[in-house]
């Protein structure tokens, strides 16, 4: 393949290649990064006469700073930094990565709201009351959302044959090709094991757990549920129950993770669950726990503030701790 200055095209295509084949990265993730390599290539053409191997990084601060002035997030602009470190650590014949010694803007920690558990019921309820085929693979697909928290191309790759309804495990695929075994809550495995009695044989054959009865024998999702009919039926769902949006997969993630915490689960096990590769990211959810709990103390000592309560109680108080 030709890795000449003056072809970025096939400079960036077999990055690509090297991120899916060597880094098992997820086809969105390589789409992503490579999309992004692409853009800041022709940003550099066009505004610095550039060419994408000779990046300093002068060329990647300013694109970022142009970035920032057309009103790009923080969090996009760090992605695109995260994205350019992987290209020029990847790039052949050079042996610096100017990407590295730029500065990543900081990004305020994510409005995460979990769904209530009432939320979650209600959602749920809809889904069960849906009848046929269809109904019944999406209650499955949300039910599993429920009790793992996967993400939505983890919940697209499982096989029906890692599902071991005896041992109750799941193994799943995450990022970067990493394989996991997660448990299997109690009402995930008896709605799991209904489904691949009654559900599953009613869908077209594939090793699939979740197929789409709809699903085209040209399409590129044959045989398997997509993303995108998932992120539609969490939508769907979560309106039809009444409950505030927005309504996206993650916000599942976000849920399942704020409950392993506040049910005491350490943070290295919640790690291995949700499948993060960083104990920090898991730890970003610890905000909303330390929030409740904060909200507790307040609400106990706006109770027993002294300077709140009656005179007469105050004495009471007062001569109680004397003792």
């Amino acid at each position: 393949m030709d890795l000449a200055p003056d072809s970025p095209v096939s400079l960036v295509d077999a990055y690509g290649a090297y991120l899916r084949g060597v880094r098992g990265l997820a086809a969105t993730t390589t789409q992503t990064y490579t999309a992004i390599v692409r853009q800041f290539s022709r940003w550099l053409a066009d505004e610095r006469h550039d060419v994408l191997v000779a990046a300093s990084v002068a060329d990647i601060e300013a694109w970022v700073g142009a970035q920032m002035r057309s009103g790009r997030a923080p969090a996009t602009r760090r992605l695109g930094i995260a994205a350019l470190r992987s290209f020029y650590d990847w790039l052949p014949d050079r042996d610096d990565n100017p990407a590295t010694r730029v500065r990543t803007p900081r990004v305020p920690p994510s409005d995460i709201s979990p769904y209530d558990p009432a939320d979650i019921e209600r959602i749920l309820e809809v889904a069960d009351a849906h009848g046929g085929v269809t109904g019944q693979v999406e209650a499955a697909v949300l039910s599993t959302l429920r009790y793992t928290g996967l993400r939505v191309t983890e919940l697209t790759s499982i096989e029906t044959a890692t599902v071991d309804l005896a041992e109750r495990r799941l193994q799943v695929v995450g990022k970067g090709g990493r394989p996991r075994v997660l448990p299997l809550a109690v009402d995930l495995r008896r709605h799991l094991a209904d489904y691949l009695e009654r559900t599953r044989p009613r869908c077209p054959p594939s090793r699939w757990l979740f197929a789409s009865p709809r699903s085209q024998p040209s399409g590129r999702w044959v045989g398997r549920i997509s993303p995108t009919v998932i992120r539609r039926v969490i939508r769907d769902r979560g309106e039809e129950a009444g409950v505030a949006g927005p309504h996206h997969p993650h916000r599942w993630r976000h849920t399942f993770a704020t409950e392993l915490l506040r049910a005491g689960v350490d943070v290295h096990s919640a790690q291995r669950l949700l499948g993060h590769v960083k104990v920090g990211t898991t730890a970003g959810y610890l905000h909303l726990v330390d929030a409740e709990l904060r909200d507790a103390v307040d609400r106990v000592y706006d109770v027993w503030d002294p300077d709140a309560l009656e005179p007469v109680a105050r004495s009471v108080i007062g001569s109680a701790t004397d003792r």
